[in-house]
C-alpha cells in the first residue's frame, strides 16, 4: 500500500485548496493507498531562518513547531502532494514556507529515503486568471525543488479561474484530474 502526504496549503477553510485536497485523498483511497492531510493553516510552521544547524549538525531542522515530524514523513511515504493557492504568480507565503523548511532533510542518495527514484510528487495549484504556461512552469519549478532530491516522477493540475472561494469545489473537470492524481500517486 502506498503512503501519500498531502500538504494543503490553502489558508481558507473550506475553499479551492480544501476541495482540492479532498479529490486528491479519494483518488489515493480508491487506488488503495493511505493518504495524511497536513493543514498547513491548522499548524505552526515557521519559515526557514536560514541558521544550518541542520547541516552542521547533520539532522533535521532544529526548529520546534508542527512542520518537526514532517522531514521523518517524507522519507517515509511513498509520495508528497504539494497544494497551493498561487498569489502574485507564486505559492502563496504559508505553502513556501513549508517547501523552504523541507531544506533540513538531507541531500544525497538517501535524502528523501532509499527510494527517492521510486517516490512521486503532485503539485495541484489554484488560481484566477494567470497564463496556463506561467502556472505549468510554477509547478515544474514546485516540483523541482524535490527533484533535485532525487523525485523525479511529478504530474502537477493547473485550477485555473478558482479566484472565488468554492470555484474548485463546482468544477468537476478540476476535482476528477485531482482524483485522477490521487489514483496515479498511488499506484
Amino acid at each position: 500500500m502506498k503512503k501519500v502526504l498531502i500538504v494543503a496549503g490553502s489558508p481558507r477553510k473550506n475553499g479551492n485548496g480544501d476541495a482540492m485536497a479532498a479529490a486528491v485523498e479519494k483518488g489515493v483511497l480508491a487506488a488503495g493507498g493511505e493518504a495524511e492531510t497536513f493543514v498547513i493553516r491548522d499548524k505552526k510552521v515557521n519559515g526557514c531562518v536560514g541558521c544550518g544547524a541542520c547541516r552542521k549538525l547533520g539532522r533535521d531542522c532544529v526548529q520546534q513547531d508542527d512542520y518537526a515530524p514532517i522531514p521523518a514523513k517524507i522519507r517515509e511515504y511513498d509520495a508528497l502532494v504539494i497544494l497551493a493557492p498561487v498569489y502574485f504568480s507564486h505559492v502563496n507565503a504559508q505553502t513556501k514556507a513549508f517547501i523552504d523548511r523541507t531544506y533540513c532533510v538531507p541531500w544525497g542518495d538517501n535524502g528523501f529515503g532509499e527510494k527517492s527514484a521510486e517516490k512521486k510528487i503532485g503539485v495541484v495549484l489554484t488560481f484566477g486568471s494567470a497564463p496556463l504556461d506561467a502556472m505549468g512552469a510554477l509547478a515544474a519549478q514546485v516540483a523541482g525543488y524535490y527533484g533535485v532530491r532525487g523525485i523525479k516522477q511529478y504530474k502537477s493540475v493547473l485550477a485555473r479561474g478558482c479566484g472565488a472561494l468554492d470555484t474548485c469545489a463546482k468544477n468537476e473537470e478540476y476535482l476528477a484530474a485531482a482524483e485522477e492524481l490521487g489514483r496515479w500517486l498511488a499506484e
